[in-house]
């Protein structure tokens, strides 16, 4: 029998951060996309060589950025991203298609397999979950999400929100990269004095949005509290 934790699914998969960081940085190598410098990632790009498609540009339901659909095997059918946002032409606009194609790349990668086995379910008419429209993100084939606007209000229990949200910014921001980027902010920020600190990490995410060419909000995601454990680490 199903469990709220599942959701619309027959199951719930959990994804160590490990083994996410793991997968898409080997996602991005295996069609040569991992820059070896900290620079923007060519996600476009990624779409076309890893999952063999072009980008599509649809009007999707309000609120929702992008999309993805499965095939009865579980394999991404198509990546959708919104026609006003691909017609978006401020700075913040593009960086947020970039996140919004990485996003529904992470669901690419990790929840295909959950997409099989729920759609053979409901072929069978054996998938039977009690309040299954509260689940707004989750259609019949896919997945129609919010992108990085979700990245501080994804419900807990979308669970495969979250997750599509951990390989977005693995791939966007792959993790040696944005150290080697953030080491000298993160010098900076142990030198400064406790009340101007708040100011380096400010300046710390404008500068790297412009590096990985993401918004702001993406670096706040990546990092978290990485300043003061750098800070601990720095003190020993």
């Amino acid at each position: 029998m199903l469990t709220e934790n599942h959701g619309p699914f027959l199951r719930r998969i959990r994804l160590e951060t490990a083994e996410v960081e793991a997968c898409c940085a080997d996602a991005l190598r295996s069609v040569k996309l991992m820059p070896t410098t900290p620079q923007p990632v060519r996600i476009d790009r990624f779409v076309e060589k890893f999952f063999g498609l072009k980008l599509r540009f649809a009007v999707l339901a309000e609120s929702r950025m992008g999309a993805v659909q499965f095939t009865d095997a579980g394999k991404v059918a198509g990546i959708f991203i919104c026609k006003n946002l691909a017609q978006d032409e401020t700075l913040v606009g593009k960086r947020k298609f970039r996140s919004t194609v990485a996003h529904e790349c992470g669901h690419g990668l990790f929840h295909g397999e959950l997409f099989a086995e729920k759609i053979a379910a409901d072929k069978l008419q054996f998938l039977l979950v009690p309040g299954f429209d509260e689940f707004h993100s989750v259609g019949e084939r896919g997945f129609l999400c919010r992108g990085e606007a979700g990245l501080d209000s994804t419900p807990k229990y979308e669970w495969w929100e979250y997750q599509a949200n951990m390989a977005m910014s693995a791939l966007l921001l792959p993790w040696h990269l944005v150290m080697e980027a953030a080491r000298p902010f993160a010098a900076k920020y142990a030198e400064a004095r406790p009340g101007m600190r708040d100011t380096v990490i400010e300046r710390a995410w404008a500068e790297l949005a412009e590096i990985f060419d993401v918004n702001p909000v993406m670096i706040r995601f990546r990092l978290k509290n990485w300043w003061n454990q750098a800070l601990q680490l720095s003190l020993l």
